[in-house]
């Protein structure tokens, strides 16, 4: 499902598509580094005080301890794909660069996969919000038009009535 910042994005991206003040390339880089921005400090904070926090509380849930060196593992072999993958994923992207920081899972592979992951994800609501808000000013304009006509619409639909009847001899 969409999130916050998918919904800000969309919106933003439909006033675009109604003025020339907003660009959607622009909108669009704004997401990309709204999305790498909160995604560093999630990674920030998972790195330094997530592991330590995880292995107190780890302590008193013994399975929760493996699952903390498991993942440990998992983000050396398939950390990249997860950070990828959980961006298009609602709840499990908030908390996929905390656990990330938490593993120590290398920085600059961290910010690669976010990026890339950030440019896909920004492109969907940009593109939603743009291209559906340039028909609403075509259909505007056409319903403005029709508008004009909106009195005359009830008379064309009745039959004539007796007075303009035309009469045949007979």
């Amino acid at each position: 499902g969409f999130m916050p910042g998918e919904t800000v994005v969309m919106a933003v991206a439909f006033l675009a598509s109604r003025t020339k003040d907003l660009s959607p390339i622009l909108i669009w880089v704004a997401s990309v580094l709204g999305t790498l921005a909160g995604s560093n400090v999630s990674y920030g904070i998972g790195y330094r005080g997530g592991r330590p926090m995880l292995l107190r509380i780890g302590r008193r849930f013994p399975k929760l301890q493996d699952g903390i060196f498991k993942a440990e593992e998992y983000f050396e072999i398939h950390g990249s794909k997860t950070v990828f993958i959980s961006r298009f994923t609602a709840g499990f992207k908030n908390w996929m660069p905390t656990i990330a920081g938490a593993t120590h899972m290398r920085l600059p592979i961290f910010e690669l996969y976010t990026l890339l992951s950030a440019i896909v994800d920004s492109t969907g609501p940009v593109i939603i919000g743009y291209f559906f808000g340039s028909p609403m000013n075509v259909t505007g304009r056409w319903l403005t038009r029709a508008g004009a006509w909106a009195p005359l619409a009830p008379r064309a639909g009745r039959a004539p009535s007796s007075r303009h009847r035309i009469r045949t001899p007979t």
